[in-house]
């Protein structure tokens, strides 16, 4: 095979690293106008995230563009890089979610179970809060080139008819 020939196998793989890295490019230049958040620039601008975010939207770049940018108005509106979670600290343990450890592959394994659950209520905020904080704590140790966690959620001592009898 003469070296001008490419075989035509890898014409796909490289016009659709092309493809990748135009709208790569194209996500950039739509953020410019965007201020990094002081203390949150390992999130934005980063390529690790302009990825993450085109890949969750099947590299649309609109719809990517604009999950993004309603992201980064979510973190510096909530501060999320310095939120913390009253109760983990106050009463350990009271949350069902917590970070349990790492997969073979070094993703974060997240862990939550109905059995564990109080029957209190506690206000949205809360949950969101507490959920921030576990995500944003699990970022924080995740080596380099991972990007996913993993979510187990144990439904064992889940009482369907409980779940519904609640008021939403």
């Amino acid at each position: 095979m003469s070296p001008e020939i490419t075989p035509p196998m890898m014409l796909p793989l490289k016009k659709k690293n092309i493809s990748m890295e135009k709208s790569m490019q194209s996500l950039k230049d739509r953020m410019k106008d965007v201020q990094p958040i002081e203390g949150d620039e390992d999130f934005f601008p980063n390529d690790s995230t302009i990825v993450r975010y085109l890949k969750s939207r099947d590299w649309n770049v609109d719809e990517a563009e604009k999950m993004l940018r309603n992201t980064i108005e979510f973190r510096r509106r909530t501060n999320v890089i310095d939120i913390d979670c009253r109760w983990c600290h106050e009463r350990p343990g009271f949350h069902t979610m917590r970070q349990v450890g790492f997969d073979e592959s070094g993703r974060p394994v997240i862990y939550s179970n109905f059995r564990q659950a109080a029957t209190h209520r506690y206000s949205a905020e809360d949950s969101i809060t507490h959920v921030s904080y576990i995500i944003e704590n699990a970022k924080l140790t995740m080596k380099p080139g991972i990007s996913t966690w993993v979510f187990v959620v144990d439904c064992s001592g889940n009482d369907s008819v409980i779940c519904f009898k609640n008021e939403f």
